[in-house]
């Protein structure tokens, strides 16, 4: 079996992808869903790298832990830059935010809340 010329280029550029690279903070949070109006708030284990909030399901927080290393293929990703990060008023969440930016949509703005405040040096 042969390997074609832009399957050889592609794999190279895997191997230069640092997913060990360090991440700026991570934790589980809860957010509301987008695209729908919804009061059910999701458990999900999130990492701030490189101006991107990216998450992931609660379970891929063991394997982070453990492995050291982020997967590369999150959930979801919400892009941090240009956005407006605000505190928000939301029944029984005292720390929620609410990220906003001119392209989001009212439909798919997010609304996150940690259940503590911890801060991280």
């Amino acid at each position: 079996m042969t390997m074609t010329k832009d399957r050889a280029e592609s794999l190279a550029s895997l191997d230069n992808l640092d997913i060990s690279a360090k991440v700026q903070h991570c934790g589980l949070l809860l957010k509301r869903p987008f695209g729908h109006p919804s009061s059910r708030w999701q458990k999900r284990f999130f990492i701030v790298k490189e101006g991107f909030l990216l998450y992931y399901a609660e379970a891929e927080k063991k394997n982070f832990e453990r492995r050291r290393q982020f997967n590369i293929h999150p959930k979801g990703v919400i892009p941090l830059g240009d956005c407006t990060i605000l505190p928000t008023e939301e029944a029984g969440q005292p720390f929620a935010i609410h990220i906003n930016h001119e392209d989001f949509s009212v439909s798919t703005t997010p609304y996150i809340y940690v259940s503590t405040m911890k801060t991280s040096v």
